[in-house]
């Protein structure tokens, strides 16, 4: 399968929100309340995220609508904000994750909004500060 990497569409939402909040539903944060609140509080940030913060897909070059993962990062002035990256299972360590922040990424500073396994994505910025609140929002 050759893959590409294009600006999401508004058909891409439903992937993004499924995706997002069934990957964030197993952390510390989601786990502390019950299930429904969490998909349905979360998945109205993430809609208002998608409002504001840029995002791109991969998918299949032969059939756009078979996305492979995505990347919801902002450029502000000083700093980019990561606030989510997702690649499907099977393409992990394949470099999808580096070339989606290569081509998004504009500063040496990072915020990210969401914790998660995203370490090996560092390299790019030499300062990394969590900061949850990013993502609540304009």
């Amino acid at each position: 399968m050759k893959l590409e990497i294009r600006p999401a569409a508004l058909d891409d939402t439903p992937f993004i929100l499924k995706s997002w909040a069934e990957f964030y539903a197993h952390s510390a944060y989601a786990k502390q309340m019950p299930q429904k609140s969490f998909f349905n509080g979360h998945k109205k940030l993430i809609k208002k995220c998608l409002e504001y913060a840029p995002c791109l897909v991969v998918c299949d070059s032969k059939d756009p609508s078979f996305l492979q993962g995505f990347c919801v990062m902002e450029n502000m002035p000083e700093k980019d904000v990561l606030h989510f990256i997702f690649v499907r299972h099977g393409l992990r360590g394949k470099g999808i994750g580096k070339e989606l922040i290569k081509r998004m990424a504009k500063h040496e500073e990072l915020s990210y909004s969401h914790q998660g396994d995203i370490k090996s994505l560092w390299g790019q910025w030499k300062t990394k500060v969590y900061d949850p609140y990013l993502f609540l929002g304009r």
